[in-house]
């Protein structure tokens, strides 16, 4: 056997060894990791497990040790069933002091090109509100409700919204004043016993009108009937079950909610028709004045006509009195003048009967001095 053989048979021999230690470690190579794989198997039946767990709330015992996600969603879904979704810190811009339309900028970011990240969608009824500040004093720490709005425009981080129910000049300018921020509420707040009964008592003193502050002050506490009719509380006296109590007996008071949408939509509506009432009121009492304005002046006209009649009354008296007397002064003048027409008629037969007499004794002269001439001719 020559040298090269015997070099090859030796480094077939080595090249043997390496393989034989690769494979043993090729084999405990793969040892290791199906046991690791096997222990990720494990792990994440007891993840799948611990998953399921966390999502029903369920253990193997079907026993609910704490609300899982989907207990969690139930109940956010209740939440927001009652409450509806609400957008907080939104910005009015752009108020319209005549008509009350705006334009409200929300706090999501416009991001990605993604319009309408609010996900407010046009024709929805909003309800919108100033935000309060707690720490404020009481009649600066805002809250106001501004009123129902129906969203007419939707844009990047932008909403543009327009009152539901017309706005009376007050409403108008309540929401002209307002600076924000406001909170949008998709459904208006309801009444809850559960929600004022965790209040402070000092603070429902202070906030609420003296005429109900006491229907939310007792709500809850232990009460006869003859004791909240001597509060003046509207409302029930139950027992543990919800059952109203026998007069003298102590109970539970509990007192009536209020639906605050149905109050302001039945206040709108009786608004609008005490508004017509006052403008027609306003109409009749503009006709009145008119006509008493008119009347007054048809009777300031009469009197100027009376006092000018009464005027000429008086003339026409001076002149009748003056006619009376030229007419007396005629009458005397006439019987005067009567009386010398008559002396004057008398003379004047006298004189006829005279100046006859003489014509006669002229007509005889004459006559006798005709025969005497007409005699002395003839001899």
């Amino acid at each position: 056997m020559s040298i090269w053989n015997k070099i090859l048979l030796g480094l077939i021999f080595l090249s043997s060894l390496v393989f034989m230690y690769m494979a043993a470690r090729t084999l405990q190579t793969h040892k290791t990791w199906r046991e690791a794989a096997q222990r990720q198997e494990n792990r994440m039946e007891d993840l799948e497990k611990q998953i399921e767990e966390t999502i029903q709330a369920v253990s193997e015992e079907d026993e609910l040790a704490a609300m899982g996600i989907e207990q969690l969603r139930q109940a956010l879904f209740s939440i927001l069933i009652d409450r509806g979704r609400v957008w907080i810190n939104c910005e009015p811009e752009q108020i319209n002091a005549e008509t009350g339309a705006v334009r409200v900028k929300t706090d999501f970011p416009d991001e990605d090109n993604l319009p309408g990240r609010h996900g407010i969608h046009e024709k929805t009824i909003l309800h919108v509100f100033e935000e309060a500040d707690v720490q404020a004093p009481l009649n600066e720490a805002g809250g106001r409700y501004l009123g129902e709005f129906r969203v007419t425009e939707v844009a990047d981080g932008l909403v543009g919204m327009e009152p539901s129910m017309k706005m009376e000049q007050r409403e108008l300018d309540r929401l002209a004043e307002s600076r924000g921020p406001w909170s949008l509420y998709e459904v208006l707040p309801y009444d809850s016993h559960k929600i004022i009964r965790k209040m402070d008592k000092d603070y429902l003193s202070e906030v609420l009108p003296e005429t109900v502050v006491n229907e939310y002050l007792f709500d809850g506490e232990p009460m006869t009937r003859e004791k909240a009719e001597e509060l003046g509380l509207e409302g029930r006296i139950v027992d543990e079950k919800g059952d109203e109590v026998a007069d003298g007996e102590e109970g539970i008071y509990v007192r009536d909610l209020r639906d605050y949408g149905t109050w302001f939509a039945v206040f709108h509506r009786e608004r609008t028709l005490w508004y017509d009432q006052r403008d027609s009121a306003q109409g009749d009492k503009q006709y009145a004045e008119a006509a008493a304005a008119d009347a007054k002046r048809q009777v300031d006209f009469r009197q100027r006509e009376a006092a000018e009649l009464r005027s000429e009354l008086a003339d026409f008296r001076r002149e009748l009195d003056a006619v009376v007397a030229h007419r007396e002064a005629l009458q005397r003048k006439l019987a005067e003048v009567g009386q010398s027409a008559a002396q004057m008629a008398a003379n004047n037969r006298s004189l006829a009967s005279q100046i006859v007499e003489v014509q006669l004794e002229a007509q005889r002269r004459i006559d006798e001095r005709t025969r005497r001439v007409a005699q002395g001719a003839g001899d």
